[in-house]
């Protein structure tokens, strides 16, 4: 394995993520096209879907898989440590931060930058719901070490909330199969989590199973939303089932009355079609596009776009999500991070190839990607468009949604604010003085 970067050389979409003045004009007339409107809302941008990682370091209490981080995992499971080396290096994380243990907490201190540049250089405030990931456990309550690939703790997410409340919310992770499941629910709600994350696949558990009826009543009570992958998964994949990211188990909870947020659009993999008991495989993403016709489920099915600009998820999934308008009002900025740091998984090439950008855009979207993968993949879902209609996302699907009001305590008793400065305004002179306050920072 190459060692990761010394703390200097910068990594994933490199390290110094304040350079808008490193920036081309060209780079800039993008990311000012890309948020214009959103600067004149003075609406503040929501990104539903983010992971924090860990290793265990600054007492976050997060752990990972032996087989990603074990002394022998690169003998002998060397796909998956393959895949944990990609992970830290799109993070940001570098030699140094390993040799100090301090990867949790580098982790974080670059997301934070990246999310305070987009609101402080470039004039959109904005907010993340971080998300933690509970263990696997058994229908009978134990926890399962050995097929829990990744934990992230809900006291983690808390304290990082704490001490970044400016840009980060709160989310939890709470498996319905655990014999406390009700009572950890009320005490992340206690402390400000209003949605619950889910990976069904990865967690082992059925959104149809009626272990879940006590916990879905639980956040009926409280007015909690839940967000639960759908379609296939590959992140975290040490002993996955498959089977339950399949949308139609979501009809469980929704019948119940729980508003529930689809991640992904379930817009990769195939399953079981359970509406016609055919096991023959469908399409995950038609499933999802049933059930969002579906009108009794309109005002309780919501989705997030996260990773759809991933190359697997390009074609008939991108396309028609770009080009129903009909379902823009449900759907959800999500960012996916840190997948849009993957150059592997993200890939302009494939956007332009697939008719989605320009050949003059995909220049500039390589440059903003190179020092804030979260700013570029704000910039590109601004920029495609549906290659069969010309359709685009409206920015209000990057705002708050007004049917997932329970998401938002705080702006719904906040008073409208004016909106912020827009930097673009400058005269040469601040504009030169703004470049040098940003190398300084960077």
């Amino acid at each position: 394995e190459p060692p990761l970067p010394a703390r200097d050389e910068g990594a994933g979409g490199d390290s110094s993520e304040a350079r808008q003045g490193g920036c081309s004009a060209e780079a800039r007339a993008l990311i000012d096209a890309a948020l214009q409107d959103l600067r004149d809302s003075g609406a503040t941008i929501y990104d539903h879907h983010a992971h924090i990682a860990g290793i265990g370091h600054s007492d976050s209490g997060c752990c990972i898989h032996s087989s990603m981080t074990g002394q022998y995992a690169a003998w002998l499971h060397p796909l998956r440590r393959a895949k944990f080396w990609v992970f830290m290096k799109a993070s940001g994380i570098q030699q140094m931060d390993l040799d100090e243990e301090v990867v949790d907490r580098a982790y974080i201190e670059r997301l934070v930058r990246m999310l305070r540049a987009i609101r402080d250089i470039h004039g959109v405030p904005i907010k993340m719901f971080v998300l933690a990931l509970d263990s696997w456990y058994e229908e009978d309550g134990s926890v399962n070490v050995e097929k829990t690939g990744i934990f992230i703790p809900n006291d983690w997410i808390f304290k990082l909330v704490s001490e970044y409340p400016d840009v980060l919310l709160p989310t939890c992770s709470v498996h319905p199969y655990r014999n406390d499941a009700a009572d950890e629910l009320q005490r992340c709600y206690d402390q400000g989590a209003r949605l619950c994350k889910w990976l069904p696949n990865s967690m082992g558990m059925d959104p149809s199973h009626k272990k879940c009826d006590i916990f879905f009543a639980k956040m009926k009570e409280l007015g909690m939303v839940l967000l639960s992958h759908t379609g296939r998964e590959h992140s975290i994949d040490i002993q996955p089932i498959q089977s339950l990211g399949n949308p139609m188990l979501l009809r469980h909870p929704l019948d119940k009355g729980v508003k529930v947020i689809a991640a992904h659009c379930a817009s990769e993999g195939c399953d079981a079609d359970l509406d016609t008991g055919s096991q023959k495989s469908t399409s995950s993403f038609d499933l999802w596009v049933r059930l969002m016709e579906q009108e009794e489920y309109k005002g309780l099915l919501f989705a997030d776009i996260s990773a759809t600009t991933a190359f697997r998820r390009l074609g008939k999934p991108l396309t028609t999500i770009l080009s129903r308008g009909d379902l823009h009002p449900r759907l959800v900025h999500g960012s996916d991070y840190p997948v849009p740091a993957i150059r592997l998984v993200v890939r302009t090439s494939s956007l332009l190839k697939n008719g989605y950008i320009t050949e003059e855009q995909k220049a500039p979207l390589d440059e903003i990607y190179e020092y804030n993968p979260l700013l570029f993949d704000l910039v590109v879902k601004r920029t495609i468009k549906s290659p069969e209609t010309g359709t685009k996302y409206p920015p209000t699907l990057f705002g708050r949604n007004d049917g997932l009001s329970e998401l938002y305590p705080e702006e719904n008793e906040k008073p409208q604010q004016p909106p912020p400065q827009q930097p673009q305004q400058q005269s040469p002179k601040q504009q030169e003085e703004s470049r040098e306050k940003e190398r300084e920072t960077s």
